[in-house]
């Protein structure tokens, strides 16, 4: 018999966190850290202190589908407008790098500057994933909705945003008239 057996079931949580915390820094054996905050998440599925370490545990041991899961849990629960953006873009990298999952990476890199659009790198990342997979017509859409998010008075960011559509425009898709629009 556990001594976590003869307590109530919310009192366990806390004590299974402060066992995954102990196993993970002191025993350095991530295995019983993710065995203690999974028996946590079955008591409190949608605590964000027992989903936060899991998904860091399970991304550190590179368990992505089971990190991914949780990562989309919390952004679901989160809403601290940092942590969102940085679960968002991370939820991208693991899409994209590990997953092979293009669509999804786009998705949450996108939603990663509806966040914060001045997140630059999530939207480098989704120029990347368009360009290395043709995705034309697509990398058009993410450029006029970059340059939507972008406020006015940020007139070099949206003047390199119009310059690339533009050249999009005019070298790929051959759209002279989209070109001049563009450029103008």
């Amino acid at each position: 018999i556990h001594l976590t057996d003869i307590l109530p079931m919310m009192d366990r949580v806390p004590i299974y966190i402060d066992l995954a915390a102990l196993c993970q820094e002191q025993l350095g054996d991530p295995g019983r850290a993710i065995d203690s905050l999974e028996q946590a998440r079955r008591i409190s599925a949608e605590n964000l202190g027992v989903l936060q370490p899991l998904a860091n545990l399970y991304y550190q041991q590179g368990q992505m589908p089971q990190a991914a899961e949780l990562f989309e849990s919390i952004v679901s629960l989160t809403a601290d407008n940092d942590q969102l953006r940085d679960c968002h873009f991370l939820l991208g990298e693991i899409y994209r790098d590990h997953l092979n999952l293009p669509p999804k990476a786009v998705e949450h890199f996108n939603k990663t500057l509806d966040v914060d659009h001045s997140f630059f790198k999530a939207f480098e990342s989704i120029e990347q994933i368009l360009v290395g997979h043709k995705q034309w017509g697509l990398l058009e859409e993410n450029y006029r909705l970059m340059i939507q998010r972008t406020p006015r008075n940020l007139v070099e960011a949206r003047v390199a945003l119009w310059r690339n559509l533009g050249e999009l425009y005019r070298r790929v898709l051959k759209n002279l008239d989209g070109a001049i629009m563009a450029y103008e």
